[in-house]
């Protein structure tokens, strides 16, 4: 990954930051259940067009080499797969959203009580230590990633997977690979979005796991532990959320003022910069007023 950004930035309520400053924890939910009706189907939906185009080519390549083989109905069931996975899921994602974008209208419309809410900016040091586990946890994948928007990222990453170049003329090779790029698009699909999307310039704390795996969360002495004693995974549960239940995974920060650098109060919160000031010198963030460890400041949006 090239240069990244200082500082990511999340967008919420005033009673979900008070909960994340006061507890230390942030919820990683299930991103099938985000407000986006097209979530994990943006690069689902380009893994079937790019089978298509796979098996011509591989066609085109071999059909008059001396033993080319194709088995049709093999592939027809590949087909339908592929077509299956824009609903189906293997995995269960959850999610805690970010954006690179501290004072973005729309993010505050959205996510943030309509404007009345915070912003907080998180050190993207402090949370980029969560990248650093998956070498070593590959039972669970972990990760903090920026979102890939626009279809032409998705035939790029089906590129990749889908290198005709390496592939000899050997159908059973052929099958292989296209299983494989089926089976990863179900846990890259969190990370790919529509271009439409693309002004949040979205970034996710995710875990993912097989949908069994919320036995596992249940079990305190499987899930629960020191994680590069940066974070530790807490409970989960489900709370009520637009009519249905949603559920959630509890992130534990080790010290979460280190992480907190930057707090903005939405454009239609009623707190002043110094009330929030006497809030976190009270919660002992902030020694004194003239403790500028943590930057309070005002949304400069003019939305009412």
């Amino acid at each position: 990954m090239g240069k990244h950004p200082k500082m990511l930035y999340h967008y919420c309520s005033l009673d979900t930051f008070l909960k994340i400053i006061t507890s230390g924890k942030i919820w990683l939910s299930d991103v099938r259940k985000s407000n986006d009706k097209q979530e994990l189907r943006h690069l689902k939906s380009e893994c079937a067009i790019q089978l298509l185009t796979a098996q011509n080519e591989y066609i085109e390549r071999y059909s008059e080499e001396d033993g080319f083989t194709y088995d049709f109905k093999a592939m027809e069931e590949i087909n339908s797969l592929a077509k299956k996975i824009t609903t189906a899921d293997l995995f269960i994602t959850w999610v805690f959203c970010l954006s690179e974008e501290y004072d973005l209208l729309s993010q505050w419309r959205g996510y943030a009580d309509n404007g009345a809410g915070i912003c907080i900016g998180f050190d993207y040091e402090y949370l980029n230590q969560i990248n650093l586990l998956a070498q070593q946890d590959k039972k669970r994948m972990f990760c903090l990633r920026p979102i890939e928007y626009g279809r032409e990222s998705a035939s790029e990453y089906f590129a990749s997977q889908l290198d005709m170049d390496s592939i000899p003329m050997d159908f059973d090779a052929f099958k292989q690979t296209c299983h494989t790029a089926l089976f990863s698009t179900f846990s890259e699909a969190p990370f790919y979005k529509n271009d439409s999307f693309a002004e949040e310039k979205e970034w996710r704390i995710a875990l993912t796991h097989m949908p069994e795996c919320m036995k596992e969360l249940a079990n305190k002495e499987n899930l629960t532990g020191s994680i590069l004693d940066y974070f530790k995974f807490g409970d989960s549960g489900y709370i009520v959320r637009d009519k249905q239940l949603v559920s959630h995974v509890e992130l534990i920060f080790s010290e979460i003022k280190s992480a907190i650098k930057e707090i903005i109060i939405g454009p239609k919160c009623n707190m002043t910069p110094a009330e929030m000031s006497y809030f976190l010198i009270s919660e002992g963030w902030l020694k004194d007023m003239e403790d500028d460890s943590v930057g309070v400041y005002s949304s400069a949006s003019s939305y009412r």
